[in-house]
């Protein structure tokens, strides 16, 4: 009976389900700090980040010029 297995995964999968929304509702205290290092890792991912979409633009700089310009230069087809 495919109609009983299928009920049986639905409620497996809600209850499951509401067994991890309950993990991130439940409140807990929490008993640390950020180190030192760990801002600066935050600092140097962002820096890092910041750089490589920098790099990327210049890269493709002259493709995405040439694009725009062949999509404004076309005239309307009638």
């Amino acid at each position: 009976m495919i109609t009983g297995k299928l009920v049986n995964y639905n409620q497996g999968f809600v209850l499951g389900a509401v067994t991890v929304a309950a993990l991130f509702v439940w409140p807990s205290e929490a008993s640390a700090y950020i180190d030192p290092s760990a801002g600066s890792l935050l600092f140097q991912v962002a820096v890092g980040g910041l750089l490589a979409g920098i790099g990327l633009v210049r890269v493709y700089w002259n493709k995405l010029r040439v694009l725009v310009r062949r999509s404004h230069s076309k005239p309307p087809s009638s």
